[in-house]
């Protein structure tokens, strides 16, 4: 179950991520929410971008945070293409 999913490095935080946006063909914003000790309370699609890119406004990521009682916050994307190094300026 995800909440009992507990978060100590970066590959977790990529685990739960992946579950959510490994197969959307268009860029999406996630926030995965932790309480104090670090485990997944939430996870939040903050915006679905285009294929390209994904805007999204701090107002979203921190109401999820607020609304969710989140002591602490990541935030992660994918990239369509599967090149980290796509990125339109």
């Amino acid at each position: 179950a995800l909440e009992t999913t507990h978060i100590t490095s970066p590959e977790d935080a990529f685990c739960v991520a992946k579950r959510f946006i490994q197969d959307d063909d268009r860029e999406v914003f996630l926030v995965i929410l932790l309480n104090t000790k670090n485990r997944v309370i939430a996870v939040h699609r903050a915006h679905v971008g285009s294929i390209n890119s994904s805007v999204v406004h701090p107002r979203e990521i921190f109401k999820s945070a607020i609304l969710n009682n989140a002591t602490s916050l990541i935030v992660s994307h994918q990239h369509p293409s599967g090149d980290p190094l796509n990125i339109v300026s």
